[in-house]
């Protein structure tokens, strides 16, 4: 059986966090999801063309490790970039929520949670990660 994990909501409030491109990061910036904090830095992280994906990848790990992130919003195409990555990422939180870019559509069939939720929950025929209709 699993060990469970234990998670507080903490008194000043939990974070959400957002690892995407320019444009999305702006949008979410201007909604007020920014943070800085002088000694963990950014609850965001901008990823361009040019950004390696070992970057992304140390950020994602960053991000995730840190106690007062409960929502980590990351962009499809990001995500691919990292898949093995949230493939293998199993906790609970922070939830990592695959969300659509400007320049892409989400596709449901690459979404890790989704793909973990399609095989805990068969469709009608009694079969394993259909595609949701959607």
């Amino acid at each position: 059986m699993a060990q469970s994990e234990t998670y507080q909501i903490l008194e000043e409030g939990n974070l959400v966090s957002v690892i995407a491109d320019e444009d999305t990061i702006t949008g979410f910036l201007l909604a007020g999801v920014g943070h800085i904090e002088p000694k963990l830095g950014k609850n965001f992280f901008k990823v361009t063309p040019q950004t390696p994906q070992s970057d992304i990848e140390k950020e994602f790990l960053k991000i995730t490790s840190r106690p007062e992130v409960a929502i980590l919003l990351i962009t499809q195409d990001v995500a691919d970039m990292i898949r093995h990555v949230l493939d293998e990422y199993t906790k609970l939180m922070p939830t990592i929520l695959e969300i659509p870019s400007k320049k892409n559509a989400y596709d449901v069939n690459k979404d890790s949670l989704m793909k973990r939720i399609l095989k805990m929950c068969p469709d009608t025929d009694g079969a394993e990660g259909s595609a949701l209709d959607l």
